[in-house]
């Protein structure tokens, strides 16, 4: 223990051996605050909670160094639902002791709780807010407010004991009685729970025995032995089952009545209004099924529009993936990779582009110009050995329709092409380039297989690099006699 007055610590001297304070009556007063915390301690595991925060308050005031007594002081108070001052001891608990106190627990626990603080302070202002609403007379309000506040804090005593009054002042002292039984339930002890308490019972004492002076009796036979009913009593008995017969018949008479009305006038209007309704529902069906089509026409013919648009677009590269690849060819050109160049030059489409991508593009296209000569004969001659005709056809004709490239390579892919549409059965384009490498090609060593080859398909080379076709000599007769016989027919028939 340490002196109260200069803090030395001592052992059981009356004394202070440095101050020379009187430490009798010190020692009396914490043996007093230590015997105030036991009883407070008892009263609380009894629920009397009211009263132990009472005893453990005055043990503070004899030693606020008493850290038990201060933490269970906040525990009483966080029972009621008074959460603030609860957090307020439980402060000065920790400030007092920092080291080896159980209330570090106690504030883990709220810290740890998801929005606890936010609920504590909604359920201080809706509290407030009931009695604000309840000294502006808005009872009605304040129950409504009081009873959120129960169930977000169903411990809070005082919201009990508000909507408790407000039940008292209305006068229905059945729910009064219960809030404040679960109110007892938590502190056994309050005194303003037990003033209330003790009015509901006076008033539910009251409300019971005006209920029994208000009930009615019937009249009944005398208890000294007579089996007579006086006559007075007995017209009240007949008056009574007259009235009530009367009151029979006054309600089976409404009963027919409002049947009545209902089949001739309530059925009709109803029926009349439900056609209406149904017609108009028809129509306004009908009309939007018309708007639909009409949409869906319109919508058609968009849509048959855009699949115009799209279609002439086909195959066509928009302008950036043009300007794109064009840029592309040119840098690879730059590189000597004219294969890359060639491939990206490909792919650029010479009518997006503006006059400056144009000269370009017309730049590009003559340098790459040889290249595109040999790439489109190798990728002929593959189609060729592997038997493709028609790719063949497609790879050389481009290279044959150039005035400038027609004799490429002596003329072997003039000849090829005719070749490859002799293999399709092309027999008049295969006649037309073997006669073209003939007439032009005067040196070409493939001259030989194509006068062979034209003799084949009956074309005669003659001396002076003239062509005698048999066929077409051999179908002009026939062609001679087909109009002798038209002729003949048409005399027959004059």
């Amino acid at each position: 223990m340490n002196c109260f007055y200069c803090g030395y610590e001592i052992d059981r001297e009356e004394y202070c051996p440095i101050c020379g304070a009187n430490l009798r009556e010190y020692r009396r007063v914490r043996a007093r605050g230590q015997q105030l915390y036991n009883e407070g301690l008892r009263r609380a595991q009894n629920r009397e909670i009211s009263s132990a925060i009472e005893n453990l308050e005055t043990a503070l005031h004899c030693d606020k160094g008493l850290t038990d007594a201060r933490n269970l002081l906040g525990l009483c108070y966080y029972e009621i639902g008074e959460t603030v001052l609860a957090l307020n001891e439980w402060v000065i608990s920790k400030n007092l002791q920092p080291e080896g106190n159980r209330v570090d627990f106690y504030l883990e626990e709220i810290q740890k709780s998801r929005g606890a603080l936010d609920k504590i302070t909604n359920t201080m202002h809706k509290f407030n807010q009931a009695v604000r609403y309840c000294k502006e007379g808005n009872r009605d309000l304040a129950r409504i407010q009081l009873k959120r506040v129960m169930e977000m804090n169903p411990h809070m005593v005082k919201a009990y004991q508000l909507f408790a009054l407000c039940q008292i002042a209305d006068g229905n002292y059945e729910e009064a009685d219960r809030a404040l039984k679960v109110a007892r339930r938590i502190d056994a002890s309050d005194p303003v729970t037990v003033r209330y308490s003790k009015e509901t019972r006076e008033g539910l004492k009251k409300a019971a025995q005006s209920h029994r002076g208000s009930r009615r009796r019937l009249p009944r036979a005398s208890i000294l032995g007579s089996d007579e009913i006086p006559l007075e009593d007995h017209r009240s008995v007949l008056d009574y089952f007259d009235g009530v017969r009367g009151s029979f018949l006054n309600i089976l008479v409404g009963i027919i009545t409002g049947i009545l009305i209902s089949v001739f006038l309530i059925y009709p209007a109803v029926r009349a209004h439900n056609n209406s309704t149904a017609a108009d529902a028809l129509v306004s069906a009908n009309q939007q099924k018309e708007a639909s089509d009409t949409s869906i026409s319109s919508l058609q013919k968009q849509v048959e529009s855009l699949q115009s648009q799209l279609s002439n677009y086909t195959g066509k590269a928009d302008a950036v993936t043009s300007y794109e690849n064009l840029i592309e060819a040119k840098r690879k050109l730059a590189a000597n990779d004219q294969a890359g160049a060639y491939q990206a030059f490909s792919s650029v489409n010479r009518d997006l582009l503006g006059d400056t991508g144009k000269a370009d593009y017309d730049e590009l296209n003559n340098k790459l110009a040889d290249f595109k000569k040999k790439s489109a004969y190798t990728a002929g001659n593959t189609a060729y050995s592997a038997g493709n005709w028609q790719e063949a056809v497609n790879q050389y004709l481009p290279l044959v329709q150039d005035k400038a490239s027609a004799g490429y390579e002596d003329g072997a892919a003039l000849y090829r092409l005719a070749s490859a549409y002799n293999k399709l059965g092309d027999r008049d384009n295969a006649v037309k380039y073997y006669e073209q490498l003939l007439t032009d090609l005067t040196g070409s060593h493939y001259r030989t297989s194509a006068k062979k080859d034209l003799k084949g398909l009956g074309v005669t080379v003659n001396k002076d690099n003239s062509f005698t076709d048999s066929n077409a000599q051999g179908n002009a007769p026939e062609a001679g006699q087909d109009s002798v016989r038209q002729n003949n027919a048409n005399l027959q028939t004059r």
